[in-house]
């Protein structure tokens, strides 16, 4: 197993929080690199991998994000905004206006910076996937009955589901597939489904052949003191990085691949649905 720890150390020298990724020993030939937080505040760690070329086709990229977004005052959430307040005097600025504040808000500039990075692999035709704690309700179903959901909670959860859905066209795949909003981190007065899985719905659709959370509801307590239940999800390796002997590498290019338009006749469209079923038959996805 190899694996690597972004953390964030305590003036004590101990952690305050950190993310990692470990890597079966069968993946190892395919990592390609990793990359850490630059801020070096623990909050992201990238691992890239890179398959085998398939029919002399490039080789296809998976670039698994495990995040940590602090939570609502935390110290943690503290000291970030102290650092990005500092930083702003740094450069002369007396004090912080209203217009820099959501410059100084830990949330929006990890959107920021996790949006770069991420983006940028994109750019690179790299796949995906962002998972860990991010510290905002995404179905409210997945709150206490009686919980309010009102105020900066609420605010954080729109503005975190705006930029995931919207800015960075990702879905969270623990929601979309599970049959009932599940909580992923309980106390005794409260729970949410703060712990996520996103990736953009093309790979979800045809890579992604399950999904779940270990139920609280079977156990006493969380499997760790932070509370938290694992979320996971499995991929299909054929999937992501192809089959050799493939008419066509994999289902995400025969997606991308459609030349259907509105105004294709039905007899072309009923050719087409019947080649895509051959095709993933094959494909055995």
């Amino acid at each position: 197993m190899i694996s690597k720890y972004c953390d964030v150390k305590e003036g004590n020298g101990m952690p305050a929080h950190g993310v990692m990724i470990a890597v079966h020993e069968d993946w190892v030939d395919m990592i390609h690199s990793w990359e850490i937080d630059y801020r070096g505040w623990g909050r992201y760690l990238a691992l890239k991998l890179v398959g085998g070329s398939v029919n002399k086709q490039k080789a296809e990229t998976l670039v698994v994000v495990c995040c940590y977004s602090p939570s609502a005052n935390s110290k943690q959430y503290k000291v970030q905004k102290t650092l990005l307040e500092e930083s702003y005097k740094d450069v002369g600025s007396e004090d912080i206006s209203n217009e820099a504040e959501c410059n100084v808000c830990p949330w929006h500039v990890m959107r920021t910076d996790l949006g770069s990075m991420v983006k940028k692999y994109e750019k690179q035709k790299a796949m995906v996937v962002m998972l860990g704690d991010f510290n905002f309700t995404w179905d409210v179903r997945s709150r206490l009955p009686n919980s309010k959901f009102e105020g900066e909670p609420k605010e954080r959860s729109e503005t975190w589901k705006t930029w995931t859905t919207e800015y960075m066209k990702y879905a969270n795949v623990c929601s979309d597939l599970m049959k009932n909003p599940t909580p992923t981190f309980q106390r005794s007065n409260f729970q949410d489904d703060k712990d996520m899985i996103l990736m953009r719905t093309e790979l979800r659709d045809t890579a992604v052949l399950g999904v779940g959370v270990m139920d609280c509801d079977t156990m006493d307590r969380a499997p760790s003191n932070s509370e938290h239940w694992p979320v996971a999800v499995e991929l299909s390796i054929k999937a992501v990085f192809g089959t050799i002997g493939q008419v066509t590498q994999h289902p995400k290019l025969r997606s991308n691949k459609s030349v259907l338009r509105s105004t294709t006749n039905e007899d072309e469209k009923e050719k087409y649905r019947k080649e895509v079923i051959r095709l993933f038959t094959e494909a055995d996805v």
